[in-house]
């Protein structure tokens, strides 16, 4: 299977303040030392986490060209869930990979089961279905999620939810602006780098005081398997 958002991914790799922002968020949730990163893409998460940890991160991504990088690149990756044994993980993260999955439900029951009992489940998808653009379409997006929505998925698959909020506030009006200003979907480097530079930092701020709890470009949630 090939993944159309490939040249996305190389682009984001050098946001550094929103890169360093979710590694952060999942070394704050992290559990236990057996980690995979679900859906790794071209391993820019696993790379983080296993250097900040100073131990080994496996990945799972079906992408053969992005698996066959990371591969390379001297990384444990699975190609399937299936060759994940049950109960194996103590903490699974999965970065903006659920809204790919036609059947995201199936996809959180196999993370469950995948996880050990008390293991984490650290989640970071795109949120609001006003803001699903060209680029979304691009990439491959068959959803945007509202909070709400996302609670009831991961609930419905046994995890009792810690905590669940939305993220990047201000990303959600530029991305709302991105929407109606493009129509090809393709995302520009330099204005990647301004925001990241800029806009994100500030936004990232604003989350700490309650804007979180009301709209936001992302949502987080934090799950643990009883």
């Amino acid at each position: 299977m090939d993944y159309t958002g490939t040249e996305e991914l190389e682009i984001l790799k050098h946001a550094n303040n929103y890169n360093n922002f979710l590694v952060n968020r999942i070394l704050r949730n992290v559990h236990g030392s057996k980690i995979l990163d679900f859906g790794a893409g071209i391993g820019t998460f696993l790379e983080y986490v296993k250097n900040a940890l100073n131990t080994d991160v496996k990945g799972l991504e079906i992408d053969t060209k992005q698996r066959e990088y990371m591969l390379a690149q001297g990384h444990s990756v699975y190609a399937s869930i299936d060759e994940v044994e049950k109960e194996s993980f103590s903490t699974i993260y999965s970065l903006n990979v659920l809204e790919h999955i036609p059947d995201d439900q199936e996809a959180i029951n196999n993370i469950f089961d995948k996880l050990e009992p008390g293991g984490v489940f650290y989640c970071y998808v795109p949120a609001f279905e006003v803001l699903y653009s060209e680029f979304d379409k691009r990439v491959g997006h068959e959803r945007r999620y509202t909070r709400d929505d996302l609670v009831s998925k991961v609930t419905k698959s046994g995890f009792k939810v810690k905590s669940a909020k939305y993220c990047d506030f201000l990303g959600f009006f530029a991305a709302l602006v991105f929407k109606f200003l493009d129509n090809t979907g393709k995302i520009n480097p330099k204005m990647v780098r301004l925001f990241d530079k800029v806009i994100f930092p500030i936004s990232s701020i604003i989350d700490t005081v309650t804007f979180g709890y009301f709209v936001g470009k992302n949502i987080e949630v934090v799950a643990t398997k009883p």
